[in-house]
């Protein structure tokens, strides 16, 4: 027990002393700005009505994406709704975002979960954990993909990697993954039988989430929300008189995640704006509107949350989920799975809209 309060008190600790270091460098920075009287003031005000009105439609646009993401990786046969899909993730990510970062997987994984029920079968905890991983994992693949893209496009200058130290990198990476999997395997061995059984489950849930549909509808609900992303991040610039260029957002949009990867403050209060800020100011947007950027851009994220997590207590996400079951009756003889396979109807009864993206034949 001794032990389990020292590891708290030790993590405790590390957050305070890194939230000071984050303080202290704000600070600094701030201290070096050229700013008179109202000036900050000033540049917050740059951001019009009609810009914070459009950043409000593509930040909620973003969410309802990535409710959908989680919802064609669930099975078919499970006959999760949309509904319940949107309460799971909103309520994740609402705990995620005001409580406590990894506390929002662990209701992901809650409300994924069901019995066997008029709609379809039970989803088991190992399935849910599944899912909701590989949720995670398709977003985060797809953004290196997408930030390598940019890399090769990105109109700044950066610092440049030739010859010799190019086959450094690759072999130290490749030293690195040998190491990492060494310590892994060991490590497997030595895990608690009741690690163990999880384990065994956790990877008896994964082929689920294996079916061409469902991860192809799952990759393209990912990039809409990445392309999301970057309007909203692009919306926010041009209010200050700035132009990136979608390189620039991508780069930009990597260096706030690896920033924030790790939550170490409440709401990643401090990290998000410091990480965002870094990003643009490297490519080219002065400090003091990067800072008022990161800002807003962050409380955009928040609200949306927040008024989604209001369209769930009003039960809202249920009308919206009745009418994708009228869409996906409508197209149930036009649908094809991301294999590229065209699925018959299968009678009279009609098919729930979650079914457009299962990959699952009837």
């Amino acid at each position: 027990m001794g032990m389990v309060k020292d590891g708290k008190t030790k993590t405790i600790l590390l957050r305070l002393l890194f939230l000071s270091l984050i303080g202290f460098a704000l600070a600094f920075i701030l201290q070096q700005l050229p700013l008179e009287g109202d000036e900050l003031l000033k540049v917050l005000q740059n951001f019009s009505p009609a810009y914070l009105w459009i950043a409000l439609c593509i930040v909620l646009s973003q969410i309802t994406l990535q409710i959908s993401r989680l919802w064609v990786l669930c099975p078919q046969a499970a006959g999760l709704s949309w509904a319940q899909a949107a309460r799971a993730y909103v309520s994740g990510q609402f705990v995620s975002t005001f409580v406590q970062g990894q506390a929002g997987h662990a209701v992901k994984i809650a409300m994924v979960r069901k019995g066997q029920d008029a709609r379809g079968r039970k989803i088991a905890t190992a399935e849910s954990t599944a899912i909701i991983l590989v949720d995670k994992i398709i977003s985060f693949v797809l953004l290196i993909l997408l930030t390598l893209v940019a890399a090769q496009h990105l109109s700044v200058q950066l610092p440049q990697i030739h010859g010799a130290e190019t086959h450094k990198i690759a072999v130290g990476g490749l030293l690195l993954v040998i190491l990492l999997t060494v310590v892994l395997v060991g490590g497997l061995g030595r895990l608690p039988d009741k690690a163990k059984t999880w384990l065994k489950e956790f990877k008896s849930g994964l082929p689920v989430v294996r079916h061409p549909g469902g991860v192809f509808w799952g990759l393209v609900m990912a990039l809409g929300d990445w392309i999301s992303e970057s309007m909203l991040l692009q919306v926010l610039c041009f209010a200050q008189g700035f132009a990136l260029s979608y390189p620039q957002l991508i780069i930009s949009l990597f260096i706030l995640n690896l920033g924030i990867s790790v939550p170490l403050s409440f709401a990643n209060l401090g990290t998000f704006e410091a990480a965002l800020t870094f990003g643009l100011t490297q490519m080219g947007v002065p400090v003091l509107p990067a800072i008022a950027i990161a800002t807003v851009f962050h409380l955009f994220q928040m609200l949306g949350i927040a008024l989604w997590m209001l369209a769930n207590m009003l039960k809202l996400t249920d009308w919206i989920s009745s009418v994708l079951d009228k869409m996906g009756s409508s197209l149930q003889r036009q649908r094809t799975v991301g294999s590229g396979f065209l699925v018959k109807a299968s009678g009279p009864q009609p098919l729930s809209g979650r079914d457009l993206g299962t990959g699952e034949g009837s």
